[in-house]
C-alpha cells in the first residue's frame, strides 16, 4: 500500500496507511522545525519499518501488529 506521513502541533509524527487512514507507525515527541523540510519527501517501507526522510534525518519506525 501506500503510506503517507504528517506530524502534529503536539510534536507527534504519525505514518498512515494511505486507502484506510490507519496509523501504522508514530513516535512521540518529535523535536524538528518541519519549516525547514521538504514536504515532497516520500516514506518508503523495508521490510517490517517505515524510513522517512525529513531534511537531513531518517527516521525509521517499526511496523505496529495488524490485528
Amino acid at each position: 500500500g501506500d503510506y503517507l506521513w504528517t506530524m502534529l502541533q503536539t510534536g507527534q509524527l504519525l505514518a498512515l496507511e494511505v486507502t484506510t487512514g490507519k496509523v501504522i507507525a508514530r513516535a512521540a515527541g518529535v523535536e524538528l522545525d518541519l519549516n525547514s523540510a521538504s514536504h515532497l519527501q516520500q516514506p518508503v517501507l523495508v521490510g517490517e519499518y517505515l524510513l522517512v526522510p525529513i531534511d537531513f534525518l531518517i527516521l525509521g519506525f517499526k511496523m505496529e501488529e495488524q490485528p
